[in-house]
């Protein structure tokens, strides 16, 4: 179920691997729980968690996280619970 979850998050532009599994280390796992989160509270998480674990070169913007919620709200949900 892992990589099907990664695989519906990576349908959104400019989530790939690295940043894919930035959200998962913060409780992001499906496209649902994206389109409900708040851009700055999930930046400042995702910033928060690279500085201490350094597993991307560089954390998100968060006008990028902007994007990826406003995006996710468009998408079909397809995935959902486990």
């Amino acid at each position: 179920m892992v990589f099907i979850r990664r695989a519906d998050l990576a349908r959104i532009d400019g989530i790939g691997v690295v940043f894919g599994r930035l959200l998962e280390e913060v409780g992001v796992h499906e496209i649902e729980e994206l389109a409900k989160r708040e851009a700055n509270e999930l930046h400042g998480a995702l910033r928060d968690y690279n500085r201490q674990e350094r597993l991307a070169r560089r954390s998100p913007t968060v006008e990028e996280v902007a994007d990826w919620i406003a995006k996710a709200h468009k998408l079909p949900i397809v995935i959902t619970g486990e």
